[in-house]
């Protein structure tokens, strides 16, 4: 009977040939980096395409990454191969599709790409079509679900019942539809030989050894949309159109969840490889639940549409969402930014630093003070003493004072609250961008008309352009391994020592004399942020450019990682260079760099980063770097 079948659905079957190369590696090009679960979904990279970008049509009902890279997107209007670059539709028309309508899909161990629709199956094998319906055995053509069985075959659930292909012919397996009691949404086949199915309203399990009914549990007359078994096979998840519920050790219980609805209707299901459980909404948008607890995301946030319709995790750890309005995906990358979505009381970072006991400060304009520890961010504004709110330096003294470089001069933050500097004559109220101490103990204060502020026990000494500085604009003050100081204003570089200043600027071979940035590496290498990367080394200052591979955007702040690379901050993203080229083409050994350029589509949440406020840019205890934005501040790990 098996073989009449077969032959049967040889001949019934509807087959044509497709012509492409398929490739045999992973296509989508993004790094295998699972999603952080510590991050917020707004931490994460997200893209979206629509019909805007070759999408057949937008309501994404399947997704499925077959061995060979490519994703594959079911729709109302065929089916989409993606590479993560181009769309390949496959409908009707162009691959005799069943129907236009794809449900759902699942990949078998032969290779097979099986696609469910409205109205009948289809097979892509090799590069060929086959189309199945009723007269192939089939109980129904509109397909509900489709799931490949570990041991190889195929279970599909129809509107009319429950068939099983292991490659000859579709079977009837009577505790399956019994269990369903002939209404099946969906068929689960797992590793030990156990079968869960989802009816109407209940679920319930067979063991296919002895081919009975093992167990079933009913859901107060919730209908059944979806159901997951997690990674470690103890917890059944089951979607329902009255929310989400779980089967542990034998008992079915609602689990609630925060969202906008008490109980929402849950159409998608997904544990990713970090044991994140992802819950697709109609209406909710998406829901994350793990340990720290739950977060949603939805069309205010950036969905697509409000009702995720499918969900699947890729081979490199980026969850894909299908929405009512197109495909998405969430990637994880080496940034993390932190800014208003995140509790930050303003979006543009002049500043950042990390103190002694491991907190991130950053200095907003006009949201105040933020601190960033454990995940927390603690916003001090105007309550907290402030007679205005916008903070461009930061310094950690000697002695733990946190400074702070104000619009309205000089203020100390302590226990919580902001105080004027008490100096003996009349107070400093003005700009301040750049905040050092000598080895003496000497603050010295970089203004941005006045020069260089010296304090000492409440006194000031004021050293200007009128002393021999280079300009009164300071910008940036870093130590000297020398054992002086290097000033970076927007006329030049100096370098005072020992009551004696010298300077650098275009004069002296520097590409431009506005010097925002300045960082002196472990070799006494000094670093020059300004049109261009500059290079100060025995006297002799590199241009690094245009002809080098390197643009010429002005270089907002400069920070080494502990690979012996420097970043650069500039307004169109953050570059990372080997210094071992940047010293090789300063002695004539190479003629080019190969500048790595990170922008939003790598994480950032913006590409703009902030410069001319001390310090623009922090490599933190762990070795974690730090940017002030436009859009926050932006945390980067360079060990991806």
């Amino acid at each position: 009977m098996r073989s009449d079948f077969a032959s049967a659905a040889l001949s019934l079957g509807r087959s044509v040939s497709c012509h492409w190369l398929f490739a045999t590696v992973f296509l989508l090009g993004y790094p295998a980096h699972a999603l952080d679960p510590h991050k917020t979904l707004a931490q994460y990279v997200h893209e979206v395409w629509s019909t805007k970008n070759g999408l057949p049509e937008a309501d994404v009902m399947a997704i499925l990454q077959t061995r060979d890279g490519y994703l594959w997107v079911g729709t109302e209007e065929g089916l989409a191969r993606f590479d993560g670059t181009h769309f390949v539709v496959f409908d009707r028309n162009t691959a005799s599709l069943a129907n236009n309508r794809v449900q759902a899909l699942a990949e078998t161990s032969d290779g097979s790409l099986w696609i469910g629709t409205e109205n009948g199956l289809s097979r892509l094998q090799g590069h060929q079509f086959t189309s199945y319906g009723t007269a192939d055995g089939l109980p129904s053509g509109n397909i509900r679900a489709l799931s490949a069985d570990p041991k190889g075959g195929l279970w599909v659930t129809t509107v009319g019942g429950v068939r099983v292909w292991h490659g000859a012919a579709f079977e009837q397996v009577p505790s399956i539809e019994a269990g369903t009691q002939n209404s099946a949404r969906q068929v689960l086949p797992m590793a030990n030989g156990k079968i869960w199915m989802a009816g109407e309203s209940s679920v319930s399990v067979s063991d296919l050894g002895d081919k009975i009914l093992t167990g079933n549990w009913t859901l107060g007359g919730s209908l059944v949309r979806t159901m997951m078994m997690d990674d470690e096979g103890e917890v059944l998840w089951i979607g329902t159109n009255s929310g989400l519920y779980h089967l542990r050790e034998g008992r079915v219980s609602p689990f609630r969840l925060g969202s906008s609805r008490a109980r929402p209707e849950v159409t998608a299901l997904l544990e990713d490889r970090h044991h994140n459980l992802w819950v697709g909404t109609l209406g909710d948008g998406l829901i994350r639940v793990n340990r720290e607890g739950e977060l949603g995301f939805s069309v205010g946030d950036g969905l697509s549409g409000v009702e995720v319709k499918s969900l699947f995790e890729d081979s490199a750890g980026n969850l894909w969402v299908g929405t009512f309005g197109g495909l998405e995906v969430f990637r994880d990358s080496m940034f993390t930014p932190y800014g208003k979505p995140e509790g930050l009381s303003e979006k543009v970072v002049w500043t950042v630093m990390e103190s002694r006991d491991s907190a991130i400060w950053m200095g907003t304009q006009g949201g105040g003070l933020n601190r960033l520890k454990d995940g927390k961010i603690t916003a001090y504004s105007t309550r907290e003493g402030f007679v205005d709110n916008t903070v461009g330096a930061l310094f950690e003294g000697s002695d733990g004072t946190l400074w702070l470089g104000k619009d309205s001069g000089l203020g100390i933050f302590k226990r919580g609250k902001v105080f004027r500097v008490p100096l003996a004559n009349t107070s400093l109220e003005e700009q301040v961008h750049a905040i050092f101490e000598d080895k003496a103990g000497h603050l010295w204060v970089g203004t941005r008309a006045s020069g260089l502020i010296e304090l000492r026990r409440g006194q000031r000494r004021r050293l200007s352009t009128q002393e021999g500085l280079v300009d009164n604009n300071i910008q940036t003050i870093i130590p000297s391994k020398r054992g002086g100081m290097w000033i970076g204003t927007l006329g030049g570089l100096s370098y005072y020592q020992d009551d004696h200043l010298t300077n650098y600027t275009t004069a002296n071979g520097l590409s431009a004399d506005q010097v925002i940035s300045l960082y002196e590496d472990a070799q006494a290498t000094l670093w020059i942020g300004t049109s261009g990367l500059n290079r100060l080394k025995d006297g002799k200052v590199t241009v690094y450019g245009d002809s080098d591979g390197l643009f010429n955007e002005d270089v907002l702040s400069i920070v080494e990682d502990d690979n012996n690379y420097l970043w650069l901050a500039t307004n169109k993203g953050i570059v990372r260079l080997s210094k071992q080229q940047l010293n090789d083409r300063a002695a004539g050994k190479i003629q080019t760099l190969t500048p790595e350029i990170f922008g939003s589509t790598d994480g950032m949440r913006s590409a703009e980063c902030n410069g001319g406020s001390s310090p623009a840019a922090w490599k933190d205890h762990a070795g974690n770097l730090w940017f002030s934005t436009v859009a926050g501040a932006l945390k980067l790990d360079p060990r991806w």
